[in-house]
């Protein structure tokens, strides 16, 4: 175990970080709960979408959004007694819809007969067969054709339906022979993918933790070859650049010479010299940058790889931390689909029926309700996801600034993260999750009025939106970016939300060169390695399912006919679980990078009165004011422990000679 020096020593003078017996303790470092206003905010919202909930349920409309309704503006399969109408079509389940023929005839010009046709929806019990004629009175007669099924304009209306019908979701859809080829086929490629599934859905479980397994090894190897891997793509990249770049460019040249000899005019040939010329121009200027990247900013680059192998070894030292988004992806999922229930009775509470419609009354009350409803659900996405990002931030400080990784580190340091989040920075959590609900919410705003400009005439006003949409976005990544830092930060120094992303932003200011690297690096290694991850996973699907791609000596032994659905679902599936988990070590990587830098600029501004926690392969990346202090940190403890032996020394001669003086004096 490292030395830890002197605890009072660390008491005094490391006012930065929370000391308790010389060990850093979070628990006291965060005091109360921060930013308690916006939670109150957050429960507030909740408890209004309750409230909305609590009035659509009670009107018990919900059936005004999904029920089938007929041409009288009645609803199938249900009964009403109400002002707005009466009638029991609780034995008529089904809804076909058609169109109704009529026929004009003139009585004083017979042969001027004109045919009309109007749309109609007729609620029936089943379904009716192919050729059967189908009245709104209830009349069914089969074997019928269009013309036995045209009505005079005072009777009732009928619809002819020439092909066998089937109920789906109460609506009654072509089906069986007679049908179009491309209906018929769509029909039972649906049935045997039903099928497929029902047989291989275990096949999609297995993908799952293929996957698993899969990133962790991905982890691995990126902690071991990574840098060999990153180092040898800029090489190449920078290589292949100048190649491509100097070809175009000297092609160009030579296209551009041929072409002045032969005519002074500007001809297809000089411009496509010049094509050539500036392709080459742009390609050579990005291998500059990737040169000067390499050599300018190479202890940067090793840098960012000490600090990615330092994530892995905390991803392996807390295994369990995986399943922390799983959690969090759960408890969204309830609360998203509250709100949606939510949003679902309270329009229905506002749907009207009429001539067969459904419309909304909108008012400035409804509108304001459905943007709460819209608000509440973005922010509880970003709220669960913040509490992700910021229970792996608290449980990776706690691993970073242990001096021994085994016997400093908490004993539980996730469940210790949850309850330092739960008791101090839910508030905080609220705080950043509303700033990009919120422009989430305005985007969304954007997109509807967006689609409802599509057919105005007015280009000008649609400039205006997709530029406002463009702004918004970028303003919601710089607020994701930032508001991650922010939740790494409240692990780190315990401060409210605003203070940590002002103090982390200006940290990794005074760092950009390395920040830029890190970003870059990580982004590369979790984007590529969920690919690559995917890949291997949808391969090993296929593998199992149709192993006679492979060899003619295997045979297919799982009943399984569109197997390339089922290897697209585990693609999905397997994309989604590698982006979770890598997602996780890219956290765990900001916070070790984040925690390094508080580590090295205490040390810088401390020097010798401040013992550094971070492991040789990251201390040796460390400046030279903090190397120093470290120096001279060992070098007074070395003095002090000269000291003390030979004050114990003093110590036990003076109780000889005392000892001696005592029997002279016997």
């Amino acid at each position: 175990m490292t030395d830890q020096g002197d605890p009072n020593l660390h008491e005094e003078y490391n006012e930065d970080l929370p000391y308790i017996d010389g060990k850093v303790d979070f628990r006291q470092h965060h005091g109360c709960c921060r930013d308690f206003y916006c939670l109150i905010l957050f429960f507030a919202a909740i408890g209004g979408a309750i409230a909305l909930f609590v009035i659509g349920f009670s009107k018990d409309q919900a059936h005004y959004l999904y029920a089938p309704i007929n041409s009288k503006s009645e609803f199938c399969g249900r009964k009403e007694n109400t002002t707005r109408a009466t009638y029991d079509n609780t034995n008529f389940p089904n809804l076909i819809s058609g169109l109704a023929i009529r026929l004009n005839f003139n009585l004083s010009d017979p042969l001027n007969t004109t045919i009309e046709a109007e749309k109609c929806e007729i609620c029936v019990k089943d379904c009716p067969a192919a050729e059967t004629c189908v009245c709104s009175n209830g009349t069914i007669t089969p074997d019928s054709n269009l013309v036995s099924c045209a009505t005079l304009p005072n009777e009732t209306a009928c619809i002819y339906v020439p092909f066998k019908t089937i109920s789906v979701l109460d609506r009654c859809i072509p089906s069986g022979e007679g049908v179009l080829p491309e209906i018929a086929g769509m029909e039972n490629m649906f049935t045997s993918a039903m099928s497929d599934l029902r047989n291989g859905w275990w096949l999609i479980l297995v993908a799952a933790g293929v996957c698993l397994v899969l990133s962790f090894l991905w982890v691995c190897c990126v902690s071991c070859c990574g840098k060999c891997i990153v180092w040898s793509t800029l090489v190449l990249g920078t290589l292949v650049l100048l190649a491509i770049g100097g070809f175009a460019l000297y092609y160009g040249i030579k296209r551009n010479k041929e072409a002045d000899a032969w005519t002074s005019t500007k001809n297809p040939d000089e411009t496509s010299a010049i094509v050539f010329m500036v392709i080459g121009g742009i390609l050579l200027l990005a291998a500059l940058i990737l040169l000067f990247i390499m050599c300018g900013l190479h202890r940067s680059i090793n840098l960012a790889f000490a600090l990615i192998k330092e994530g892995a070894s905390v991803l392996k030292s807390q295994m369990c931390m995986v399943f922390v988004p799983i959690v969090y992806i759960v408890l969204f999922v309830v609360g998203a689909v509250l709100v949606v229930v939510a949003l679902v009775y309270y329009v229905s509470s506002r749907t009207e029926i009429a001539k067969g419609s459904r419309y909304v009354q909108w008012d400035v009350v409804t509108v304001l309700c459905i943007v709460l409803l819209i608000l509440l659900f973005f922010w509880n996405i970003y709220f669960f996801l913040g509490m992700k990002t910021a229970t792996v931030a608290g449980s990776t400080a706690s691993w970073y600034f242990a001096y021994d990784k085994k016997d400093d580190t908490p004993r539980f340091p996730i469940a210790r993260s949850v309850m330092i989040l739960v008791c101090h920075h839910l508030g905080s959590v609220a705080v950043g999750s509303f700033l990009i609900a919120f422009i989430q919410t305005l985007r969304t705003i954007l997109l509807y009025l967006e689609k409802k400009m599509k057919e105005s005439t007015h280009t000008a006003a649609r400039y205006v939106l997709a530029c406002l949409q463009c702004c918004l976005k970028c303003w919601k990544c710089i607020l994701q970016y930032i508001t991650e830092r922010a939740y790494i930060w409240m692990g780190i120094s315990g401060s409210g939300f605003f203070r940590s992303a002002r103090d982390a932003i200006a940290l990794l200011l005074r760092h950009p060169a390395t920040t830029f690297i890190l970003d870059g690096v990580t982004t590369f290694i979790v984007t590529f390695g969920s690919l690559v991850v995917t890949a291997l996973s949808v391969f090993v699907m296929v593998l199992i399912m149709r192993p006679d791609f492979f060899s003619d000596s295997f045979e297919v032994k799982i009943p399984i006919y569109h197997w390339w659905l089922i290897a697209v679902i585990s693609g999905i599936v397997s994309f989604v679980f590698s982006t979770i988990i890598l997602g996780v070590y890219d956290t765990m990587i900001d916070t070790v990078f984040l925690c390094y830098l508080k580590d090295e600029e205490i040390a810088d501004h401390k020097g010798a009165l401040y013992t550094i926690y971070a492991r040789p392969q990251l201390k040796k990346h460390m400046n030279r004011a903090a190397r120093r202090g470290d120096k001279r940190r060992e070098r007074i403890e070395r003095i002090r422990k000269e000291k003390e032996e030979e004050d114990e020394e003093d110590r036990k001669w003076n109780k000889g000679g005392d000892d001696d003086g005592e029997e002279e004096m016997e």
